[in-house]
């Protein structure tokens, strides 16, 4: 799914569920968590290099940040991760 500004700004938890993420298909590792509160955050979810396990760190809200710039924090943070596992 590729997140759009309009998605984001309406999306919401299934029923009968604690939260969901949903996955942006434009910016690997880029997720939306949505709780059935309404709460929403951008977590990066990456392979981490030392041990190999998946790892998620959560970096922003919405509506305080936007879809573009969490774009951006999570290419940024995907060169980190890419870097460090040279």
């Amino acid at each position: 799914l590729a997140l759009t500004d309009r998605f984001v700004a309406t999306c919401k938890c299934s029923k009968g569920k604690s939260q969901i993420d949903y996955f942006d298909a434009r910016t690997p590792g880029l997720a939306l968590r949505v709780t059935e509160q309404g709460h929403k955050a951008w977590c990066f979810i990456f392979t981490a290099p030392g041990n190999g396990k998946r790892a998620r760190e959560t970096f922003a809200t919405y509506p305080a940040t936007g879809l573009s710039p969490a774009r951006t924090r999570a290419r940024e943070a995907r060169a980190l991760v890419d870097a460090w596992a040279l």
